[in-house]
């Protein structure tokens, strides 16, 4: 029976950037170039934790694991443990991504949609923001259960900022195909 246990064992990460220092592992506003003001001293922000299977996983195929509203200050976030599908044994790497964004969304996928519509939170636009692809290490195995592992692979700062509406999109593109009409008729 502990022999069945241990084939299912699911690994454990803390999602929490508060290991890290400096600005890596952190959320910043497109602003903070200019005023170097973290998001989390300005607005309340939500981060999602997605995870997938190391070494086959595409960013599509990420399914998010934890989420929850970043409350501590300067950028940085501590939600909890997460714990990884069947797929990834404890103890084993997985590949994540970090989402961030504004507003009462329940995952970042809702939130890009509203953004897409021109939806306001508090008369502002909705601040999107995405980490690239990392591998981290996962807890949990062993009898007793292993500690959680903290996220480490999130060694970038990851910013947020309003997407652009479809139509400012279109607009860039005619822009440019009308430039490049132009240009080969010269």
């Amino acid at each position: 029976m502990g022999l069945t246990a241990s084939l299912f064992a699911q690994g454990t990460v803390n999602f929490s950037s508060l290991t890290g220092s400096g600005v890596n592992g952190r959320v910043y506003t497109n602003n903070f170039v200019t005023s170097g003001s973290a998001v989390g001293s300005v607005t309340p922000y939500n981060v999602g934790l997605y995870w997938g299977v190391a070494g086959s996983s595409t960013e599509a195929q990420l399914v998010m694991i934890l989420s929850g509203v970043a409350t501590t200050a300067a950028g940085k976030f501590n939600v909890g443990t997460a714990t990884t599908p069947n797929a990834t044994a404890a103890g084993a790497n997985a590949v994540f991504e970090v989402k961030a964004w504004t507003g009462n969304f329940a995952t970042y996928e809702d939130a890009y949609a509203a953004a897409q519509q021109g939806t306001l939170v508090a008369g502002a636009p909705i601040l999107l923001g995405v980490s690239g692809l990392f591998n981290n290490g996962t807890g949990g195995g062993g009898t007793p259960a292993s500690t959680p592992v903290n996220i480490t692979g999130f060694t970038t700062s990851l910013v947020i900022a309003p997407v652009p509406e479809p139509s400012t999109l279109v607009l860039g593109g005619l822009g440019a195909a009308a430039l490049l009409f132009f240009r080969r008729r010269k």
